[in-house]
């Protein structure tokens, strides 16, 4: 669980967390899940050369989220496999 505080840059003229940034708060929470198992990014691509791709995302909107608010980001990895 990633706690992310929202900030007026990602709301809308109405004062809501505009939808399209959901994902970059999903991202944040990806990258840090991979570094909590301890894979960093450029690390892999270094070692291996390869590098994660999100290949499908779901967003499923339940309520709103407003200027600082702390939102309780949370991602699983369902499957890993080659291209």
């Amino acid at each position: 669980m990633l706690p992310v505080r929202v900030y007026y840059e990602e709301t809308d003229a109405a004062g809501i967390v505009y939808y399209a940034n959901y994902l970059k708060f999903a991202e944040r929470a990806r990258t840090e899940l991979l570094r909590e198992i301890g894979v960093a990014h450029e690390s892999i691509k270094k070692k291996w050369g390869v590098e994660f791709v999100v290949r499908n995302c779901n967003a499923k909107y339940i309520a709103p989220a407003f200027l600082d608010d702390i939102l309780e980001v949370r991602t699983t990895c369902t499957k890993i496999k080659g291209a």
